[in-house]
């Protein structure tokens, strides 16, 4: 079979694709996701909101090059491509991307966030709605600009129902809904919080590499090594779909568990143990260093027997048939 000296050129095309509309879309998704999480009863919904959209597309777009490798890989298995000079450019794009452009885009958005919340503006609630709590139901008659709020208060779990009124009491901030009235009337799906919540959790984890100087950034990139080797697996069985599942999960399952060995848990909690042993600062994570590096080494070794294994077994079919 003849090779397409263009491959290069392809695979390099399809990688930004990828990127551009991974963003665009997982961009698109936070946007509506902040649509509907900044509701406020009685006011206007708009369709499209541009900082929410900007703001969802430098929170997406580090993931997404992450991610990315997932993709790429899924596509060389289906248009089986092999050789390796369509890999080493692969890899080559990759690293920059790690290297040079998620910073960039993390420190971009540091200045960006600064902007924002010069220019935001809080979310006043509406009047003459009654919201519920929990405990109390509050119907509110008048509202500051500063969200310091008059109206009635009625106890739902007292015998006789009491009410009273207040007066200039200041609404406490809500982390998720602005108006706790939305909040039981939009259920968003627990698949598009949680993955939300490990979005969040992983730019704070890049966030805090790059805070830390080049080799901080660097010792983190070891997990963009990890993933970028689960690549070598791409032909660990002759069905494309064990292949795709097993890139997808082996993938994901990386980026899970340095999410946890970073996060408070107890993951995180044996992995200080470690951490605390080394003679490495702070800004160095030990445990995710012997955790990408074990993994890297362990997906080239699987690669490399499998590898084998399936060239012995091509030799002994040819065999038989003679």
């Amino acid at each position: 079979m003849k090779s397409d000296p263009f491959i290069f050129f392809k695979s390099a095309a399809i990688y930004l694709f990828v990127i551009i509309f991974g963003t665009v879309g997982c961009s698109l998704i936070y946007m509506i996701y902040s649509l509907c999480t900044g509701l406020v009863a009685g006011q206007g919904f708009t369709m499209f909101n541009m900082d929410h959209f900007v703001n969802g597309m430098f929170l997406s777009a580090p993931v997404v090059i992450v991610l990315s490798s997932i993709f790429m890989v899924l596509y060389f298995i289906r248009h089986r491509a092999s050789g390796i000079g369509i890999f080493i450019v692969f890899g080559v794009i990759y690293a920059v991307m790690w290297i040079a452009v998620i910073p960039l885009i993390i420190s971009s958005y540091k200045d960006y966030k600064e902007e924002i919340i010069k220019s935001d503006k809080a979310v006043v609630l509406s009047t003459g709605y009654f919201r519920d709590n929990g405990n109390q139901i509050f119907y509110y008659s008048k509202i500051s600009n500063q969200n310091v709020a008059s109206g009635v208060c009625i106890d739902k779990y007292s015998a006789e129902k009491k009410f009273r009124t207040f007066k200039n009491v200041q609404l406490p901030y809500t982390a998720k809904f602005n108006d706790p009235l939305i909040q039981e009337s939009v259920k968003i799906p627990v698949l598009l919080e949680l993955s939300i919540g490990a979005v969040n959790e992983l730019n704070r984890m890049m966030e805090f590499f790059t805070s830390n100087g080049i080799l901080s950034w660097l010792s983190f990139c070891l997990m963009g090594c990890a993933i970028f080797c689960v690549s070598f697996i791409r032909n660990v069985s002759k069905w494309r779909l064990v292949n795709v599942c097993s890139i997808a999960f082996c993938t994901l399952a990386i980026v899970v568990f340095n999410i946890l060995i970073f996060s408070d848990g107890l993951i995180h909690s044996m992995a200080q143990r470690i951490n605390d042993v080394g003679t490495l600062p702070g800004k160095f994570n030990l445990s995710m260093m012997i955790f990408n590096v074990f993994v890297s080494a362990v997906l080239v070794v699987f690669s490399i027997i499998s590898s084998r294994a399936g060239r012995s077994m091509d030799f002994a079919a040819d065999g038989e048939d003679e």
